[in-house]
């Protein structure tokens, strides 16, 4: 049937139902007194009503029609009114050089001469996670992905924690790692290696690491000895600067002598957050090229002096203790030589 209009109020709609607006004059008679209507009249009275209640359903019927049509306007125009701001945005405009700036301020960084990559990044940064970034970035639009992809700096900065993995397959980790390793380019690399107490010796990730082991400029390691001693034989001409965390072992490996930096010529700064049985597996280690050095241990005992004799060359050295030995003292003739070195001694008393 086609819309039609009301004769009474003018209102367009699909069924032309009367529209009274004052009453009709019997109605205005019957309600002038308190007394019965006439049987002549009941029959009308009782029409007017079921027509009434019919209409009432229709118009309510009508009305919520109408709030839907409006509903589905007010989205349609809404969603309009978002994508042409969208459209609009000023970061649409935005030339290519401040995005390359915004981008790089949200890569990861860390001071390792300080350990604070663990506070900032360890409980949220994960580099194989397509949630952290610059995975992330890369997804919003096609023009942000050609610039991530064409910013090796992005992916230069790797934070892997094998505890992590163990809900992925080995394929989906050996290709989310090539990815990144081939989307940092040629780059020196600043690789954070965590895991739990099974270590990674086993994992195919630890293939793509010892691949690229050549560009590692900074290195903080939080794995067991001998998942570190697994690097044993691998070539670091640009690695700068390294960190090691103890990591418990759960297969009694905590004594294994580490030799895989034996070899590193380059070393500036190393920072030890261990026990000091874990700090002698490393006997073989160029401690003479060492210029800063800091150690945050247990508590101070003569197990630390092979290590500072052969620290010859050290600058700036910062030693932190849970416990404060007062009675340690370099014997005669044991305490190394230097120039121009800065060393602090720190005892926190509150975690012993």
């Amino acid at each position: 049937m086609s819309p039609s209009f009301c004769p009474t109020c003018g209102m367009l709609s699909e069924y032309a139902l009367p529209c009274s607006t004052t009453p009709s004059p019997l109605d205005l008679e019957l309600l002038s007194v308190n007394t019965p209507p006439h049987e002549s009249d009941v029959a009308g009275l009782r029409e007017i009503i079921q027509k009434s209640s019919e209409e009432i359903q229709f118009l309510q019927s009508q009305l919520i029609k109408a709030q839907e049509t409006l509903s589905a306007l007010i989205a349609v125009t809404s969603r309009k009114n978002a994508a042409a701001k969208i459209i609009l945005h000023p970061m649409r405009s935005l030339p290519q050089d401040i995005l390359l700036e915004i981008f790089l301020s949200c890569a990861p960084t860390v001071d390792h001469h300080n350990g604070e990559w663990h506070k900032l990044h360890g409980a949220r940064l994960d580099s194989l996670s397509p949630l952290n970034h610059p995975w992330n970035i890369s997804h919003v639009s096609r023009r942000w992905r050609d610039i991530t992809l064409s910013l090796p700096r992005l992916w230069s900065v790797m934070y892997l924690d094998f505890s992590r993995y163990t809900q992925f397959s080995s394929r989906q980790c050996a290709f989310m790692g090539s990815l990144l390793f081939e989307r940092s380019a040629k780059l020196d690399l600043c690789v954070n290696i965590a895991s739990g107490m099974k270590g990674i010796v086993e994992h195919p990730l630890t293939r793509l690491l010892k691949a690229t082991t050549t560009r590692w400029r900074i290195l903080d390691s939080c794995i067991p000895t001998i998942s570190l001693q697994s690097f044993s034989g691998c070539q670091f001409p640009a690695l700068q600067e390294l960190s090691i965390r103890r990591q418990r072992c759960a297969y009694g490996a905590a004594d294994v002598t580490v030799d895989t930096f034996k070899d590193v010529q380059n070393i500036i700064a190393v920072n030890f957050h261990s026990s000091f049985t874990n700090i002698q597996s490393f006997k073989q280690f160029p401690w003479e090229k060492v210029l800063k050095l800091s150690c945050h241990c247990s508590t101070l005992n003569s197990a630390l002096l092979p290590i500072l004799q052969q620290s010859i060359g050290v600058e700036e050295l910062t030693m932190r203790f849970l416990n404060l030995t007062p009675a340690f003292r370099y014997p005669r003739g044991a305490q190394p030589k230097r120039r121009r070195t800065s060393s602090s001694f720190v005892a926190d008393s509150s975690h012993s």
